[in-house]
């Protein structure tokens, strides 16, 4: 089913991936010491996640920037500035004027790159992968998770304990599960989801080089999609870069592109 495409619809996307972060954030914070140094700020409607133990705009970015929230644009660099790493600001379609345009420029920032936003109304999949299985992972799963996403994002292996705790503290977080398929019984991806209200949001997907474009990808969405069925969800959302793979295969599996945000920030050095 076709999901007319409305301010009000892109703007219940956008607070799904919110949400999402936020969860993810608030569990790893919980970590003894909070070793990632996470820092989570409200300014109106927008929201300001700081994480400098994982480096990137990934963990380190604003989101949900209105018109309302530019007064306070110089308290929220500042915040970036004393983090000294790199960060970015994600705008929705129709949620600035041409003027918070302008005062964004002013302030040194630069649009640097469109990033896909799908939605898709929650229905159990009509095809499955038969060569692939798809299981929920178990608590002591972790480490072989970190590995297998660490190898689908060609991540240095010292990395794999920091991913593996940093996931494994979600385990018992409200709306997570993560999942692992394999074929021919090997591990070939992994995958996770979250649920807040009637929202699923796609969390992360990864597949090992030698396992892509044979289905793995597709299995784990449809795994997903039955998952998020059962658990009464009307919404399935996920991020994707414009025209990839993974834009494709959501696609493939009904849903639409709600919209291109555009990411804003400093020029890299």
């Amino acid at each position: 089913m076709t999901l007319p495409i409305t301010q009000q619809l892109a703007e219940r996307v956008e607070r799904a991936e919110m949400n999402t972060l936020l969860s993810r954030l608030k569990g790893i914070q919980k970590r003894e010491g909070n070793p990632m140094r996470v820092q989570m700020h409200r300014f109106g409607e927008a929201m300001l996640f700081l994480t400098p133990g994982i480096p990137g705009g990934g963990f380190n970015k604003l989101m949900g920037l209105r018109n309302e929230a530019m007064p306070y644009l110089d308290m929220i660099l500042a915040e970036f500035d004393d983090a000294n790493m790199p960060y970015r600001i994600d705008v929705v379609p129709g949620m600035l004027q041409t003027e918070s345009f302008q005062t964004l420029s002013k302030r040194g920032l630069h649009h640097l790159s469109f990033h896909g936003a799908l939605v898709g109304a929650c229905k159990k999949p009509v095809h499955t992968t038969e060569d692939v299985e798809v299981r929920q992972l178990a608590r002591d799963d972790f480490q072989l998770y970190a590995e297998l996403y660490g190898m689908s994002f060609s991540m240095p292996a010292f990395l794999y304990e920091a991913i593996a705790e940093n996931n494994v503290i979600l385990y018992d977080e409200p709306g997570w599960s993560f999942y692992l398929a394999t074929m021919d019984g090997a591990p070939a991806g992994i995958a996770s989801m979250h649920v807040h209200d009637d929202v699923a949001t796609l969390a992360a997907a990864g597949t090992l080089p030698d396992y892509r474009g044979r289905g793995v990808h597709k299995a784990l969405l449809h795994a997903r999609m039955e998952q998020a069925v059962s658990q009464g969800c009307e919404l399935l959302v996920g991020q994707a870069t414009f025209a990839s793979a993974s834009q494709r295969n959501m696609q493939r599996c009904g849903m639409q592109l709600a919209y291109t945000k555009a990411v804003w920030g400093p020029i890299p050095s």
